[in-house]
């Protein structure tokens, strides 16, 4: 199976997913009737408002149903950060998923909607519609080849929950950052190599990234890394000033004071909503890097962003593991031995980083992560930080 294949399937998917996201956020009555609140094992701890709306679920089961039937070999391979169940306000448990026919899929979604046909009907059409899209240029290109059996897919159909059903227009920190806001939330789907555990290939989709007069626009990044190949379609930041552009940092808003006053010594902070939004911050090069010491993220965030990095020539390291790896190496740090240490501590995507996370943590990158574009850059962060 040729990757530029995969990753094009995978843009229409996306690009299909983001129209659901848009058509589900554009009726506010219907919005309102589908939020479902976590709880239990799937809760994320570091949120007090952590929601499931119909919309992950419905976008990660149409993403799993379309590349399962391009791809037959990804179907028991494509994992996410939903379960297929969902409540609705009657009480009743539907088990989710994309049907073969529109007319068995709207069915199915009656139920979830209360019998709402209207709705049911819409989100069907949109779920089997068919996407044309061109290929890349720079895309077509790419000849390398990867056997469908070699591959897991990570999908987080909504990574911006809460933003996503606030569903504010964003606060923007200048230079094309938001803090907050419907421009954080992103539609991550990435590869992975199932061996390795190292990500191959990434796509990002902003649902809501520009607003024009009377609708949002999208955008969409994708990147490949593998076996010698690094292709993407990021285009570098203009340079607008003469003078080198203060050094930036985007964080969450729960990191730790401390953290947050040894890096602000040096560079200036940002705080940002979305795992994969800051990530992408740091690939659009409006942020140099993504600090996070909490084990908060989870392997459906960082696969996408990471696989585009990687194509960048940047990464995402599991940071407690590089810091432990850097300080083995005592007085020995050449430069051979440290690209070394900073390859092998990649975040890997094909087992748990621990067996004993209860399951809502199982997939979660526990030791805290650094994303980066420059390994000089990542270097100072790790002698800040160690």
């Amino acid at each position: 199976m040729k990757l530029s294949d995969l990753t094009f399937r995978i843009i229409a998917v996306a690009e299909k997913a983001a129209a659901i996201a848009r058509a589900i956020r554009s009726e506010h009555a219907l919005f309102e009737l589908l939020v479902e609140k976590k709880t239990g094992s799937a809760k994320n701890n570091r949120f007090v408002d952590d929601f499931k709306t119909l919309a992950d679920v419905l976008i990660q089961e149409m993403v799993r149903h379309d590349l399962s039937s391009r791809f037959p070999g990804l179907k028991d391979h494509i994992y996410g950060e939903e379960n297929n169940s969902f409540a609705n306000k009657l009480g009743e448990s539907v088990a989710l998923e994309i049907k073969s026919t529109e007319e068995e899929t709207c069915s199915l979604l009656s139920k979830v909607l209360n019998g709402n046909q209207d709705a049911a009907a819409l989100l069907a059409q949109l779920v089997h519609q068919d996407v044309t899209i061109a290929m890349d240029s720079d895309l077509a290109t790419v000849e390398a080849e990867v056997s469908v059996e070699d591959i897991g897919i990570w999908i987080d159909p909504i990574d911006g929950t809460a933003q996503y059903v606030n569903g504010t227009e964003g606060v923007s920190a200048g230079d094309g950052l938001y803090q907050s806001g419907l421009p954080c939330v992103s539609i991550l789907i990435g590869a992975f190599h199932k061996t390795s555990g190292h990500p191959i290939m990434g796509v990002i989709n902003q649902p809501f990234a520009r607003r024009t007069t009377d609708q949002w626009e999208e955008r969409c990044l994708w990147g490949i890394s593998y076996d010698g190949t690094n292709k993407h379609n990021v285009v570098p930041p203009p340079l607008t000033r003469a003078e080198p552009p203060i050094q930036s940092l985007v964080l969450s808003g729960s990191e730790d004071n401390d953290i947050q006053s040894r890096l602000g010594n040096d560079f200036s902070l940002t705080h940002a909503c979305g795992a994969g939004y800051k990530m992408l911050c740091v690939i659009d090069g409006v942020a140099n890097g993504y600090v996070l010491t909490k084990g908060s993220t989870f392997k459906w965030d960082s696969c996408a962003p990471h696989a585009i990095l990687r194509a960048v020539g940047g990464g995402v390291v599991n940071l407690n593991e590089v810091l432990g790896a850097m300080k083995q190496l005592a007085g020995d740090k050449t430069d051979v031995k440290i690209a070394y240490t900073i390859e092998e501590c990649q975040v890997r995507y094909h087992v748990p980083d621990s067996k004993g996370l209860n399951p809502g943590q199982r997939w979660s990158n526990t030791g805290g992560i650094v994303a980066y574009q420059q390994v000089a850059l990542l270097k100072r962060l790790l002698g800040m930080l160690g």
